[in-house]
């Protein structure tokens, strides 16, 4: 009777820190929703780790950090607590500031998010070490250039105080920007084209079309835990879900002749 008593006097506890909370399954990962490439990682997305995203090209990194917040997006789904995301001035300078009531696009409220802006590379480090050893945090996102990069050591404590905290932390690496040593899964994000709606499939080539849902290519270049190989993911404005993309059948308007076989 003590013992369950206690267990549930932790299990409380963890539900009010946040530790691991909403975690779906025993391995402490969080699917995506994208069943192949969860069935790669061994589950989802690592809670307690690192997530580096590197672009494949300079013109990537609006595309990576849109796969960024789709996946936090994702994620929050899942989870409590809010996102926190330490905001490079170079991200800033090149593409703008994140404009946080876009975000709803992806399923995170305004009032989820926390944007930090640190003036030194020392102030960046710090900040995310404290936002990943935090409790209670749904996601953190650090977006990082060349000159503000962790070396082995630095790597070494935020992955140490990311395991502290619980929650998963995504790492946006500029173009040709020092990979992050530590990184417990390595992602090369490459924008493809969209998709068109099921309902305007059939749209004249004249008119007007509507955007598609986001897609883009994910090299899983390392991972600890999973294995590696070449997805094409899509993010569902409807279930806040990534997805993969449906493989259509030959559907022209040209009448298809198959030869006749004895």
């Amino acid at each position: 009777m003590k013992t369950q008593a206690v267990l549930e006097l932790r299990k409380s506890i963890n539900s009010i820190e946040g530790y691991k909370n909403n975690c779906a399954n025993n391995n402490g990962n969080l699917p995506t929703g994208a069943q192949n490439f969860d069935k790669a990682l061994f589950g989802g997305i690592a809670l307690g780790k690192i997530t580096e995203l590197r672009p494949d090209a300079y013109l990537s990194e609006l595309s990576m950090l849109g796969f960024a917040i789709a996946l936090a997006g994702a994620l929050l789904q899942k989870r409590a607590g809010d996102l926190v995301i330490v905001n490079d001035a170079y991200f800033t300078q090149e593409w703008g500031e994140i404009y946080a009531a876009g975000l709803q696009g992806f399923g995170i409220l305004p009032h989820r998010i926390l944007i930090i802006n640190p003036q030194s590379r020392e102030h960046f480090h710090s900040c995310m070490r404290e936002a990943a050893s935090t409790n209670g945090l749904g996601a953190v996102l650090g977006m990082v250039c060349a000159k503000n990069g962790f070396d082995l050591v630095s790597a070494q404590k935020l992955q140490f105080a990311a395991s502290q905290g619980g929650a998963p932390c995504f790492l946006t690496s500029a173009y040709r920007a020092q990979g992050f040593c530590a990184a417990h899964l390595r992602l090369k994000i490459s924008p493809r084209p969209s998709r068109l709606p099921d309902w305007a499939q059939n749209i004249a080539p004249a008119a007007l079309a509507p955007l598609g849902a986001p897609r883009w290519g994910i090299d899983i270049e390392k991972s600890r835990q999973g294995s590696i190989g070449n997805f094409e993911l899509e993010f569902s404005d409807e279930t806040y879900n990534l997805c993969e993309p449906p493989v259509l059948a030959n559907r022209s308007d040209e009448l298809q002749i198959w030869p006749k076989t004895a």
